[in-house]
């Protein structure tokens, strides 16, 4: 995140029970960044629960979920701003999906048939002829605010 073209966000990070010193990297993190960067831990209950702790606890109009495990371009900040500017105003749009690609460059699943295209989440990513492939998800928070993610006892995956 360090290297991103625009320091425009801020770094909230959902420790989800983790035993693996996340804390104390977040900490260096945080001492030697150019962007805020929050840290909450909360006892393990799967990434849906972490989400929706995260999700009550944004002040900002967009979320972007980044796994632990995942790598975003120095531009990804940019050009998630560069859309939101071009459709912030239309209440039909809850969020937007860009590709998603593997170290090695390859794209997860196939390249969109357009570069823009303004559908229901089931009708493009459900019913769409890429449903399997991860997509890097951007949603308006006020979406995710209004629905969160449904926790049952002792259940930590929800798919």
């Amino acid at each position: 995140m360090q290297k991103q073209t625009v320091k425009d966000f801020e770094w909230l990070v959902v420790d989800d029970g983790s035993t693996d010193g996340t804390k104390d990297l977040i900490t260096q993190f945080q001492e030697k960044s150019d962007f805020p960067i929050r840290y909450i831990y909360k006892s393990n209950g799967g990434k849906h629960t972490a989400l929706n702790v995260g999700i009550q606890t944004i002040c900002s109009e967009l979320i972007f979920i980044v796994n632990s495990d995942d790598c975003v371009t120095d531009d990804a900040v940019e050009s998630i701003l560069r859309i939101h500017k071009k459709y912030r105003s239309q209440n039909n749009i809850c969020g937007y999906a860009f590709l998603r690609a593997f170290p090695d460059g390859k794209v997860n699943g196939k390249k969109f048939d357009v570069d823009e295209k303004i559908g229901s989440y089931i009708d493009v990513r459900v019913n769409g002829d890429d449903t399997g492939a991860d997509k890097a998800e951007v949603f308006k928070i006020h979406c995710l605010k209004e629905f969160p993610f449904p926790e049952y006892p002792n259940e930590k995956f929800l798919g």
